[in-house]
């Protein structure tokens, strides 16, 4: 192999090599940032969950369904049994 065939065998290597380096760096970066978005979700759902009263709104549902089903059957409108 003569010097001008090695210089370039080398070259190839040296940028097949930087390029998986390459590689492995991005790969690194897009988990880094998925991680980083799904703490991020994960905290909006926290805050979310803390500042909204579901309890009280399913407590409301609840007694709306019953004053519903209440109204229907006093009115006569309920189904038998």
């Amino acid at each position: 192999m003569d010097l001008d065939a090695e210089v370039a065998a080398t070259n190839m290597l040296a940028r097949q090599a930087a390029d998986r380096q390459r590689v492995v760096q991005d790969a690194a970066r897009a988990k880094k940032e998925a991680d980083e978005a799904e703490a991020a979700s994960a905290a909006r759902i926290d805050a979310i969950r803390e500042k909204f009263p579901f309890s009280a709104v399913i407590k409301a549902i609840a007694a709306s369904l019953l004053s519903a089903r209440h109204n229907r059957v006093v009115d006569g409108q309920g189904r038998a049994g």
